[in-house]
């Protein structure tokens, strides 16, 4: 089971860590929630069905972020 976990986390953090890079730009200021959802995260591109499959959905990170319990 431990390759799993190993697994199944880096494939977390290969899919979370590129779509919430820019959270760094609210060192200062911190705008409405709204606006801040849309500036620090970004929808991946996803260009084939099995990219979507391990994506799970997560390529969506705005609409994500927007509404969390909206199911895909």
């Amino acid at each position: 089971w431990v390759p799993a976990v190993f697994l199944s986390g880096l494939l977390s953090a290969i899919i979370v860590t590129p779509t919430h890079q820019s959270e760094s730009m609210f060192d200062d200021y911190q705008s409405d929630w709204v606006t801040a959802q849309f500036r620090s995260t970004r929808n991946a591109v996803t260009t084939n069905p099995f990219s979507e499959w391990i994506w799970g959905g997560m390529q969506y990170q705005l609409e994500h972020h927007l509404f969390p319990s909206m199911p895909r």
